[in-house]
């Protein structure tokens, strides 16, 4: 069974949408759809509850909210042997497809703990910068996962929950580079890989509202603060909406 938890706060404009998509389109494996939600003001849990077969998970509202803190709450109340952590702005293309070439990568290979696949802007909104971004991050990702030093983005990690469980969860002290973080620590328990293979989508948002380049220099920032020791990350889960 897989379990796909979705971390929300502020999502109104894209969890109808993409949950939308995912009852109508994914049918098997045997699967759950889980949202975590940290404290949302706005709309993200009334939409998130019209859709009877997601299960819902409130953060205590003593809790501080924050993306690792909306993992673990949904992996808390996951029953699958697979989770997948997704933003809420992903489209998973076939995903019945998608999902049983997915399995059949851990069925392969006993020792793969995690993968993530390849990340690309929508096409309708694609410009030739994100084009090339990712093209040289997929690409930069899956070397360093074949040369055995974990690395992935936020947008999709797909893990074995045993794994998952044995590394203690996303780290909550981590405000960013927390998705490097959880696949360096997994990278010590066996494979993880990036799938070139298998494609997702996103809303670039963060490239829009942001700047791409600035977007991209903080990642860098945050990473190497991650792998030199040093706290990386903002105080808070940053709104781009």
């Amino acid at each position: 069974m897989v379990s796909l938890i979705i971390p929300t706060y502020c999502e109104e404009k894209y969890i109808g949408e993409t949950l939308r998509y995912l009852t109508e389109h994914w049918h098997a494996p045997a699967h759950e759809i889980i949202v975590s939600d940290s404290h949302s003001p706005d709309q993200t849990l009334a939409i998130a509850k019209q859709f009877p077969n997601v299960t819902v998970v409130e953060m205590p509202a003593t809790k501080r909210r924050g993306i690792s803190q909306g993992r673990n709450d949904g992996a808390a109340v996951a029953k699958g042997d697979f989770l997948v952590f997704m933003d809420a702005d992903v489209i998973i293309p076939n995903p019945d497809d998608f999902f049983k070439q997915a399995l059949a990568k851990f069925a392969a290979n006993p020792d793969l703990v995690a993968f993530a696949p390849r990340i690309e802007v929508e096409p309708k909104r694609a410009l030739l910068r994100d084009r090339l971004i990712y093209f040289g991050m997929n690409h930069w990702f899956a070397f360093l996962n074949w040369a055995g030093s974990g690395i992935a983005a936020g947008e999709f990690q797909m893990v074995r929950a045993e794994a998952f469980r044995k590394t203690g969860g996303f780290n909550e002290k981590i405000r960013a580079s927390e998705d490097v973080d959880m696949f360096q620590r997994l990278a010590k328990l066996g494979r993880t890989v990036t799938a070139l293979e298998l494609t997702i989508y996103h809303s670039g948002r963060h490239f829009r509202k942001a700047g791409a380049w600035r977007t991209v220099w903080k990642w860098i920032v945050n990473s190497v603060k991650l792998w030199t020791g040093r706290t990386s990350g903002e105080e808070e889960w940053e709104t781009i909406r």
